[in-house]
């Protein structure tokens, strides 16, 4: 695990219109596990954050020249109030709609005991303090027991969190959509169907660094920050478990956070120069990566010839911030330290509009289709944006059905999402399907939110799309965070079975 000492506390300001920075203060951290067991070291710095609020020229030119330069950009987008509001959100409709038994759910208590209401506004305050953290060793084994499913990865895969009216808020806004517009060099974008974060201190995958693609054929397509992989090839992954993921032409990868998070990195390894290098180093130290691998991660016991291991970055996100990275970005992951707050935000990535072929290829339906009939129903989507298959549980669980049945232990006996399923050997072993909250309300979308989602096609486009009745309203702005959904304070009562299997 990652383990921060604080080394330095150091004041910077900039000058530079449109930048700011967070904090001012610089932590160092060790990894283990580094490679031949070295003392190498991940230093935790500061990216420049600009404002999201200005969508002028010149500051759309500062973000894409610092994206284009570096890899990935940081932006800050949501003013504290919001991002409260974000966090209650994820409470109401998902962390405190978990289909466990009465004695198993999460409850929110103060100090004192009392029980606190999510949707009291006297509560309010002191509701986000618990929540948010740090928690104390009794409260995090009392969430730890309560919390979602892909609780180890830190986002779930429940059927309500990829519809969120507070997220689609953000999807649709009009200035992130400017930035996203100047960083792909393109207007006819489609948003992704991603889900939110909510992840416990102490949970996340272990430390690796990794790209969501196969460095080794990025030569020939990459030639910089706009000019990526093929729009139709199945090139790129999802991010472990299924995160942020980005596949074609001009995509963008991100996310949104609500409360502090991280980022790790060794920036400037996104261009057509470094990946050509990189192919010309590596290639002999990997010879059993396969052409058609769409993953890979440096394993911190082999050669590491450009110092890559050294040279990562953990970098500090403020809550509010958003942080785009080029997909060819090599980028990593860390556990949360015990004592940091828990991190909640969604992943947000951008790319051209259009449904493309491997969707249907492997999903068996068109990705237009499928996100349509997701937002209208209330479902995942079938495939993230990396065509890999959107799993409601973690799909390790297969191996391990032990794990699984602890999870379907603490339901109600008949509980309508437990089942089984047969096996390749032909045996019966357990299973959850996912059920979408029977109250869903598709969130209200502007013209540009229905462009995003693909319920309206954008101007100029060829092979306009037939009339799709009740694909939200349209509203001449941006609806209220948490509209579009009356707030909830228990589970959900006679939910239907989703599709998604």
């Amino acid at each position: 695990s990652t383990t921060l000492h604080l080394a330095t506390a150091l004041q910077r300001s900039r000058q530079l219109s449109g930048v700011s920075t967070f904090g001012g203060v610089n932590f160092r951290g060790r990894l283990s596990g580094m490679a031949n067991g070295s003392n190498d070291v991940m230093v935790q710095d500061l990216l420049p954050a600009f404002d999201g609020q200005d969508t002028s020229a010149a500051n759309l030119k500062m973000i894409r020249e610092s994206f284009e330069k570096q890899g990935v950009v940081m932006v800050k987008v949501l003013e504290q109030g919001r991002c409260a509001d974000l966090v209650l959100e994820q409470w109401r409709e998902v962390l405190l709609q978990q289909p466990w038994a009465a004695q198993h759910r999460l409850k929110v208590r103060d100090a004192t005991g009392r029980e606190l209401d999510v949707n009291s506004a006297a509560d309010r305050d002191a509701f986000l303090s618990v929540v948010k953290g740090p928690l104390d060793k009794k409260r995090r084994a009392e969430f730890e027991k309560g919390w979602c499913l892909h609780r180890g990865f830190g986002a779930c895969c429940d059927p309500s969190v990829f519809h969120l009216p507070g997220v689609w808020n953000i999807r649709q806004d009009p200035g992130i959509y400017e930035i996203a517009t100047a960083l792909t060099g393109r207007k006819d974008l489609w948003v992704d169907i991603n889900r939110s974060i909510q992840k416990l201190p102490g949970q996340g995958e272990k430390e690796f660094l990794h790209w969501d693609l196969n460095p080794f054929t990025q030569t020939d397509s990459n030639s910089n920050a706009s000019a990526q992989i093929d729009s139709n090839s199945n090139a790129s992954g999802a991010a472990a478990g299924g995160g942020a993921s980005c596949s074609s032409s001009n995509s963008i990868c991100g996310k949104v956070v609500y409360t502090k998070s991280r980022f790790v990195c060794v920036k400037g390894t996104h261009t057509r120069a470094f990946h050509k290098k990189f192919a010309e180093l590596y290639k002999a130290i990997y010879p059993d990566t396969k052409a058609s691998a769409v993953k890979f991660g440096l394993k911190f016991d082999r050669e590491d010839p450009l110092k890559l291991v050294e040279k990562q970055r953990e970098y500090q996100i403020p809550a509010g911030c958003l942080v785009f990275w080029n997909p060819l970005l090599l980028h990593g992951q860390v556990k949360s330290p015990l004592d940091a707050p828990v991190e909640y935000g969604c992943y947000l990535g951008f790319f051209p509009a259009g449904a493309r072929p491997p969707y249907e290829q492997i999903s068996g339906k068109c990705e237009r289709e499928d996100r349509l009939g997701s937002f209208q129903d209330g479902r995942a989507p079938e495939l993230w944006p990396s065509f890999d298959r959107v799993h409601y549980y973690p799909f390790r669980f297969r191996n391990f059905p032990s794990i699984l049945k602890g999870y379907i232990d603490k339901m109600d006996p008949g509980h309508p999402s437990i089942s089984t399923r047969v096996t390749t050997a032909g045996a019966s072993a357990p299973h959850l399907v996912p059920l979408v909250n029977p109250a869903y309300l598709p969130p209200v979308l502007s013209v540009l939110g229905r462009r995003l989602l693909g319920a309206e096609d954008w101007p100029g486009a060829v092979g306009a799309i037939p009339a799709l009745g009740g694909i939200g309203a349209i509203s001449g702005g941006i609806g209220a965070i948490g509209g579009g959904a009356a707030p909830r304070g228990g589970p959900a009562s006679k939910p239907k079975a989703s599709s998604l299997r």
